[in-house]
């Protein structure tokens, strides 16, 4: 059974002034962005690792994608903690989708992907963030929806922003049963 909170991380306030403070020549090192919270640990089937995004991956989102900035950056551990759809990559079972409604300067969505299972690492990675400027409803319709918030005003306005429906897939955004039915695609 979910829970009501639907928030997915506890941020780690002292992010935010370590990324301020950082002059961008150290790489060998990661920000902890924050814990899962139960919700995320529950549905995703993690243990208490951290959220961490490492020094050398913001350098090369930011120099790969130019609309990426310090202050979409800066978003991420937001976006985490409080999504308005999770999906399943395409690419991997055990890396997931955040989308906000944080969007770049060209009003396109900003996507923070996590991996669940690093190689090497303890904790769960941010491995990329963009902004999805192509395709969205057809990427959408092409992934395993996870979850969608119950906010219906925000979810509607999140689908006006950025021009796609999820009404094939809200069923009155019950978030449990898109969860218990794709938790066999999922885990740490």
């Amino acid at each position: 059974m979910i829970i009501m909170s639907e928030h997915f991380l506890e941020i780690n306030e002292k992010f935010y002034k370590d990324y301020d403070n950082w002059d961008k020549s150290k790489l060998s090192f990661s920000f902890n962005l924050g814990t899962p919270t139960d919700t995320f640990k529950r549905n995703f089937f993690c243990d208490s690792k951290n959220v961490t995004f490492d020094a050398s991956k913001i350098i090369k989102i930011i120099n790969k994608h130019h609309t990426i900035t310090d202050e979409i950056i800066k978003q991420v551990p937001e976006i985490i903690k409080d999504p308005v759809i999770i999906i399943l990559s395409l690419s991997s079972n055990s890396r997931i989708i955040f989308f906000s409604e944080v969007s770049d300067a060209n009003g396109f969505p900003i996507i923070v992907i996590l991996e669940l299972l690093p190689t090497n690492s303890s904790s769960i990675k941010v491995v990329s963030t963009y902004s999805k400027d192509t395709n969205l409803q057809h990427f959408i319709d092409d992934s395993i929806i996870l979850y969608i918030s119950s906010d219906t005003t925000r979810v509607s306005h999140w689908e006006d922003s950025f021009g796609i429906s999820l009404h094939n897939y809200t069923s009155g955004f019950n978030t449990e049963k898109l969860l218990e039915k794709n938790r066999t695609h999922i885990g740490c």
